[in-house]
C-alpha cells in the first residue's frame, strides 16, 4: 500500500503533499499550471500538460510500496523535496523539484531518483503502466 508522508503548513510542500490524497486530479489542477512540464531521471523526455503530468503522477504513485519526505526547502520561487521510497523491491531516495509561476502555481515539477538501475527499473514500470496513455519514448523501457 502506498503511503506518503505529509508536511503542515501552507508552503510548497504540503500543497505538493496534500494534492495527491484527491483522487479526482481537482487538487492538483488548482495548484499547477496548464501547461506544467514534469521531468527527470526517469524519463526520456519531459511530459507536458496538467492532464498528462497528472496521469504520470497517479501512475508513478502507484508504483511505490512508501514514499516518506524527509526534509524541504525553498528559494525564490523553488521548492526542494528529500524523500526516502520503496518500489519494486528496491530502496530508493530522491528529490522532487517544484518551481512556482508568478501565480502561485507549479509549472515546472523535476524528479530525480537514485540509485540509476533504481530509476531504469522505475521508468520501464511507469512506461509499462502508461501504455496507450503516455508516450512509450518518454520513458527508459528494458
Amino acid at each position: 500500500m502506498f503511503q506518503v508522508s505529509h508536511h503542515a503548513g501552507g508552503g510548497p510542500a504540503s500543497r505538493w503533499t496534500d494534492s495527491f490524497a484527491d483522487p479526482s486530479g481537482a487538487a492538483f489542477a488548482e495548484i499547477v499550471s496548464a501547461d506544467v512540464v514534469l521531468e527527470g531521471s526517469v524519463f526520456a523526455r519531459p511530459v507536458r500538460g496538467r492532464q498528462a503530468v497528472w496521469v504520470t503522477l497517479r501512475a508513478a504513485s502507484g508504483i511505490y510500496d512508501t514514499l516518506t519526505f524527509t526534509g524541504d526547502a525553498e528559494r525564490d520561487g523553488w521548492a526542494y523535496l528529500d524523500w526516502a521510497a520503496a518500489a519494486l523491491g528496491f530502496r530508493m531516495g530522491g528529490i522532487t523539484v517544484l518551481h512556482e509561476d508568478q501565480g502561485g502555481r507549479f509549472d515546472r515539477i523535476v524528479l530525480y531518483h537514485r540509485p540509476l538501475w533504481a530509476a531504469l527499473a522505475f521508468s520501464a514500470e511507469l512506461g509499462q503502466r502508461l501504455a496507450g496513455q503516455v508516450g512509450e519514448d518518454h520513458f527508459y523501457l528494458e
